[in-house]
């Protein structure tokens, strides 16, 4: 799969950088100040046999708890949580909280989400632990 991010010209493909699967969602980061950076790149990632956490269908806190817990009363007292944190997106979880993203880094190679920036874009966070190669394109 062909995945797409803007950063600095020697920008950071480890660990929880997060990937475009539309180009031009990607290229909306090249003008965000605080995100992304100036240079556009890509990445031809093999998928076949990453673990892969989809959030983009359904609940996505309902997805995201069920994911990380095993026990249901677990997984309610997380969207308690969660919803007294005032979260609005399913990323702000493991941005905020250590052990759901521990959690997911265990457990997944990629957590895939509908992203509020560019509005309703899929966005790839990944998860894994060597840098990925990617190339900068014009």
């Amino acid at each position: 799969m062909r995945l797409w991010r803007a950063m600095d010209r020697n920008g950071y493909t480890g660990q929880w950088s997060c990937w475009s699967e539309c180009r031009e969602d990607a290229e909306a980061y090249l003008d965000n100040p605080g995100y992304g950076g100036d240079t556009l790149h890509v990445a031809e990632v093999d998928l076949t046999d990453a673990r892969i956490l989809d959030l983009t269908e359904g609940n996505e806190f309902l997805r995201l708890a069920s994911a990380l817990y095993d026990d249901e009363d677990e997984q309610f007292a997380a969207i308690q949580r969660w919803s007294g944190q005032g979260l609005g997106y399913a990323y702000e979880v493991w941005e905020n909280n250590r052990e759901a993203a521990r959690l997911l880094a265990e457990r997944y190679d990629w957590v895939v989400y509908v992203d509020d920036y560019p509005d309703g874009a899929i966005t790839w966070c990944y998860l894994g632990t060597e840098p990925l190669a990617a190339e900068e394109v014009s």
